[in-house]
């Protein structure tokens, strides 16, 4: 699965962000190969899709969903392509079953889109890649992966709404909010309060 906006409109979807010093050691890693990148270093949880309601309306349903959810950790493993579009990415160790899990939880109701592909948690390095070049940069990406010293584990506490757009001048995506998760034991406390409340 990768990220492909919808053709001949704005489009929008659900990110997490990666944290530094990972966001600037990938972003050197493009323009170390080169491969086509039109945004951050990121892991997509909703990929590009229309929406059928207002973007605040959207926010505010997906904002209330995200708060059932906890923050966690993502490890990323290794440097993998995927087959027939040449697209290279990290792949990921841990975290996979709650990426899979927001997904799922989001991609229902005004939400529901039929993937381009099916969703694969990850973090995308860049590409499509040339054929030809393929072998070369996959192995470039993998040495300097393997010789890297960012950490490979990182806490996933916030996501993006974004909005996508396409346009001669390429793709350009743009942050229109964001939402926090809580750390684990405040969010157990949150939701001891809230049940508290409603049964009181």
């Amino acid at each position: 699965m990768i990220d492909r906006p919808i053709s001949g409109q704005e489009a929008f979807a659900l990110v997490t962000y990666t944290p530094e010093p990972l966001r600037e050691w990938l972003i050197e890693l493009r323009r170390l190969l080169p491969v086509e990148s039109t945004s951050e270093p990121h892991i997509t949880i909703l990929p590009p899709r229309p929406l059928n309601i207002p973007a605040t309306d959207a926010w505010q349903k997906i904002s209330s969903t995200l708060s059932c959810f906890p923050a966690f950790e993502v490890e990323l493993s290794s440097v993998r392509v995927f087959p027939g579009t040449n697209v290279l990415y990290l792949e990921l160790s841990d975290g996979i079953p709650m990426l899979e899990e927001l997904h799922a939880t989001l991609n229902v109701g005004d939400f529901f889109h039929e993937e381009v592909f099916e969703f694969h948690p990850h973090l995308t390095v860049g590409g499509p890649v040339a054929p030809q070049e393929l072998e070369r940069k996959l192995r470039t990406a993998r040495d300097a992966w393997r010789a890297s010293a960012c950490p490979t584990r990182f806490v996933v506490d916030q996501f993006a709404f974004v909005s996508i757009s396409t346009s001669e001048a390429g793709r350009q995506w743009n942050r229109l909010w964001r939402h926090r998760l809580l750390a684990p034991k405040a969010h157990q406390q949150a939701a001891a309060a809230n049940f508290i409340n409603r049964t009181s």
